[in-house]
């Protein structure tokens, strides 16, 4: 005979399992939102965290390149100094050679090849003027007047005309009127020499790595 006890305790079971079911069921609907929650977060939390690395490694790379720019900056300014340097030195030194030139015997023929070499342009002047160091002229005129009536000039259309400086030695020809120049002078030279010079320490600073950088 089942008493009331006992179906209180069967109903207190059933009620119980239904309980316990229902409780299942919802810790599992929990533990999936929860699962599917912290997905989630895992996601924007990967998100984020990507998204921070790339800004940092961005930043990094950015750092990185200021800085690199930096030392090449750096590096390149050093490097100009230094190809300024070697231009000047050698300018200097060749422009000792050109002084030291002037004493020399060879220093006459390369006069004497510079009218040679400019007759087309002196035909072209008519009546011209001799411009060239006063030095000069008093140890060469006379050679330097013979050097120009051999190629054909008259010695009634050449004006000769003494400097004290300006010019480290050559010649420089102008028309009676002065609006044509023909510079035969060491200046010239010079300038063209340093251009060279230039050119030439940069090609060797690129040899060695040292200039152009980055």
């Amino acid at each position: 005979m089942i008493t009331v006890d006992d179906k209180i305790e069967v109903f207190t079971k059933i009620v119980l399992d239904r309980l316990e079911e229902s409780y299942s069921e919802k810790i599992s609907e929990l533990d999936e939102e929860a699962f599917e929650a912290v997905k989630v977060y895992e996601e924007k939390l990967k998100e984020k965290s990507r998204k921070y690395i790339e800004v940092n490694e961005e930043n990094a790379r950015g750092d990185a390149r200021k800085k690199i720019s930096k030392v090449l900056s750096g590096v390149r300014t050093q490097m100009l100094r230094l190809k300024h340097d070697i231009v000047l030195e050698l300018c200097d030194a060749l422009r000792e050679r050109v002084n030291e030139f002037r004493s020399t015997p060879e220093y006459l023929d390369f006069l004497k090849e510079r009218i040679k070499k400019s007759v087309d342009e002196l035909n072209q002047f008519g009546k011209f003027k001799v411009e060239l160091l006063e030095e000069d002229m008093t140890r060469y005129r006379d050679t330097l007047l013979k050097t120009l009536e051999e190629q054909g000039f008259d010695s009634g259309n050449v004006e000769w005309a003494p400097l004290r400086k300006g010019i480290a030695g050559g010649l420089i020809f102008y028309n009676e009127v002065r609006s044509l120049k023909l510079d035969g002078s060491f200046d010239v030279l010079l300038e063209d020499a340093e251009v060279v010079i230039g050119q030439l320490v940069s090609e060797l600073l690129e040899e060695r790595g040292e200039a152009n950088v980055g």
